[in-house]
């Protein structure tokens, strides 16, 4: 049994002009906005899109499993998949705040949990649930399959073998009356899960293929984007489209027309800062813990660990004194010298999708590495910097 207090789903946002740019506070919005509905409309993937309108589409619909890193467009595709295959009109979505209750005679008799609900889809995200991802999803199951709808389930390698067993078993006993789609990093944790699904890997997306979105964006907001300059920033974002999107928007809010060689943003900048403001206002293991959360949502849009790293360092600094200023400059470069995790690409690999596996398993480290060095980081301010005061 659930309880919900609903609320609105994105944010308004008031209109721009093609080719003009909106002033302070803007947020940051393409991204979203040119985000394909449809299978038809994909350019990165665009033959996994077609294969599934040729297959799965065409076929009896099943259970899938959408399998690549974080931004790749799971998601995304996974909802044009709805639009077409299912027919599903997923244009009216809010969030919700839903309350299950939790059987067992543990201390929790409850868990508040956010999801996304439409009339004929319900989304979840299981970093949002944890330790109860059994119950709560058990609970959406049966919701499902009274009303008929769909279930998207988010970073689902986050489901424990005993999850993925009990849901197995209500997926076989009410066969064919739900449909779920699981949205994971690595397949070989949904081990239980994988026999009754359709698999479906996304890679991530060439630099060309990038590339042919940026423009495709540019062309759509009326701006001039140099071949170079689209190039760089393919480059730069590491395979990932969402980020390549974001910085294309950064880069045109800071200076356009465009020059010829163009100062690159990430969009990150400005989230950055505010991270090493809050560091510098209180050090305890909460601020430790909302670092990690942001941490988390920087390293999903695949940015360098190095760019977060000295960009954190440098805008600490601003809130330092000269000799504090040296002292963590030595401190800083230390830590850097000492870690390779910080360091993306040393390793030679044979080709391009094993080299990005490479950074992927890098990255991870190199962003563990960066909260370890905020950790010492916050008492070596502690002990120092207060006493100053």
């Amino acid at each position: 049994m659930v309880t919900a207090c609903a609320a609105s789903f994105g944010s308004t946002r008031l209109p721009v002009a093609k080719g003009e740019r909106p002033g302070v506070g803007h947020a940051f919005s393409w991204a979203e906005k040119y985000q394909p509905k449809a299978l038809k409309d994909f350019i990165c993937h665009r033959e996994k899109a077609e294969s599934i309108r040729s297959t799965v589409c065409r076929g009896h619909y099943s259970h899938c499993i959408f399998e690549g890193p974080p931004g790749v467009g799971k998601r995304t595709m996974a909802l044009a998949m709805l639009r077409e295959c299912a027919g599903m009109d997923i244009t009216e979505t809010k969030e919700e705040i839903r309350v299950f209750n939790l059987s067992g005679s543990g201390p929790i008799s409850n868990i508040p949990v956010k999801i996304e609900v439409s009339s004929q889809l319900i989304q979840i995200d299981l970093s949002e649930i944890r330790w109860h991802a059994t119950e709560v999803i058990l609970d959406l199951l049966q919701e499902t399959y009274i009303n008929g709808q769909a279930i998207i389930v988010n970073e689902a390698e986050r489901l424990s073998k005993d999850a993925q067993l009990r849901i197995k078993s209500f997926l076989q006993t009410y066969r064919g009356h739900c449909k779920v789609i699981f949205c994971c990093y690595d397949i070989s944790r949904l081990h239980d899960l994988s026999p009754l699904c359709i698999v479906i890997p996304l890679l991530p997306p060439s630099d060309e293929q990038i590339v042919e979105v940026l423009h495709f964006i540019a062309k759509k907001q009326d701006i001039e984007l140099p071949d170079q300059l689209a190039n760089n920033i393919a480059e730069k974002s590491k395979r990932c489209l969402q980020q390549a999107i974001r910085s294309v928007e950064a880069t045109w809010l800071s200076n356009y027309p465009f020059k010829e060689e163009q100062l690159v943003l990430t969009g990150w900048e400005k989230e950055i800062a505010d991270i090493a403001t809050s560091i510098i206002e209180e050090q305890s293991s909460k601020r430790l813990f909302l670092f990690r959360q942001k941490l988390q949502i920087l390293f999903q849009h695949n940015l360098c660990p190095q760019f977060v790293f000295f960009t954190l360092v440098e805008e600490l600094k601003r809130h330092l004194d000269d000799r504090m200023q040296m002292q963590i400059g030595v401190f800083s470069q230390t830590y850097n010298d000492d870690n390779e995790d910080l360091c993306i690409g040393r390793k030679k690999m044979r080709n391009q999708d094993e080299l990005f596996c490479g950074q992927m398993r890098t990255g991870v480290a190199g962003f563990v590495r960066i909260e370890e060095f905020v950790a010492k980081f916050m008492s070596f301010y502690k002990d120092n910097g207060i006493k100053q005061g």
